[in-house]
């Protein structure tokens, strides 16, 4: 297409004229529009798809009472002949990320595949999985057991919480397993996969099926977030390098080595809410937000060497507990910010709990 967007039209794909897509979803797309654009588009029926989808300002998210899917993501040119579409499409409840995809082939996807079924139509496209970057998974992508197929070669998020289905046993092919840097995990998960050397965030909770060794040494070199809540891990595993936020909340069988020492010290943010612990581990120089909700905690809860950082605190709004030791710098508890009276009190003398050092700046 060399006309007014000045962008050619990719020489593959069919054209798909907008009179072939449902008018809701029509109507969604041009409202969006800026105005000029829009303006120029209600002139005639004859754009494509296309056409729509380049226009000028065209950043937008269609949706519709009609539960007609949500596109949001944007066109971007790379060579001059070639245009691609970037962005997310929901359906419903499903979800798909495409990284690059050829637009007329989407366009094509779009227009052809009725509403109700579109993000499995994509996951089941041998032509459009390997352009899939992240897409939460519903059982219904699946013949049986959850396996993801070997071309989606671009999948960097991988998110199984809705799937009730059980893994194959290599559920994830070895070619794709150093690209994916984030995984939200399948209910009946027994153990992340080896050689996951690229993940960054580890999220399985409510897996209740995870072994004792549920994340191999070879996929913990780069993890720097880990959600482990309600779920049946009851050990971190140690040599996690980068760790930096942990949400253990809900685990309420972990052991007096639960945390292993090495590297606890990168911990910035620790979720132990609901767990039943009583001492916060020591060693987390930089500990920052902690959220110890429910926890019955003894008078000396947070060792010396865990509270020099430590600037946010939750403690679900508990008047009478817990102690604060001497010289802590915390800003926040339960999300009211300290003024400067309290904040001073704190460093110098302590407070018995959270109400009285309130209390104590209320009346200074």
């Amino acid at each position: 297409m060399n006309g007014e967007h000045g962008r050619e039209r990719p020489s593959s794909g069919k054209a798909v004229s907008w009179n072939d897509l449902p008018a809701e979803l029509v109507a969604c797309i041009v409202s969006e529009l800026d105005p000029a654009s829009r303006t120029s588009f209600a002139s005639t029926s004859t754009h494509s798809f296309w056409d729509i989808m380049l226009a000028k300002g065209a950043h937008y998210k269609v949706t519709s009472s009609a539960q007609l899917p949500c596109l949001a993501g944007s066109i971007s040119t790379y060579p001059r002949s070639h245009s691609y579409f970037t962005g997310t499409i929901k359906v419903d409840t499903e979800e798909i990320t495409m990284d690059t995809a050829d637009a007329c082939t989407l366009a094509d996807v779009f227009a052809s595949t009725t509403t109700s079924d579109l993000v499995t139509t994509c996951f089941r496209s041998s032509v459009l999985r390997p352009y899939i970057n992240s897409i939460v998974l519903q059982d219904s992508h699946f013949d049986g057991l959850i396996r993801i197929p070997s071309d989606m070669v671009r999948l960097r998020k991988i998110d199984g919480c809705r799937c009730e289905s059980r893994p194959a046993a290599n559920w994830l092919p070895k070619s794709l397993r150093t690209n994916v840097e984030e995984l939200v995990g399948f209910r009946l998960l027994h153990r992340v996969p080896p050689d996951m050397s690229n993940l960054q965030r580890i999220n399985v909770s409510g897996c209740t099926n995870l072994v004792s060794d549920w994340l191999p040494k070879s996929s913990r070199e780069k993890v720097v977030e880990i959600d482990v809540s309600n779920s049946s891990a009851r050990r971190i595993p140690p040599d996690l390098m980068f760790l930096r936020d942990l949400n253990v909340s809900g685990c309420t069988d972990l052991p007096h080595t639960w945390l292993p020492m090495s590297r606890r010290g990168r911990i910035e943010t620790l979720n132990i809410s609901g767990t039943g612990l009583k001492r916060i581990p020591p060693d987390l120089l930089r500990l920052r937000t902690l959220d110890m909700t429910g926890c019955p905690l003894l008078y000396d809860w947070l060792p010396q060497s865990s509270k020099g950082s430590l600037a946010n605190l939750i403690t679900g709004s508990t008047r009478r507990h817990p102690h604060l030791a001497q010289g802590m710098v915390l800003q926040y508890i339960d999300g009211r910010a300290l003024d400067r009276a309290a904040r001073e009190k704190l460093r110098r003398y302590g407070a018995d709990s959270p109400f009285d050092l309130f209390e104590a700046a209320r009346q200074s």
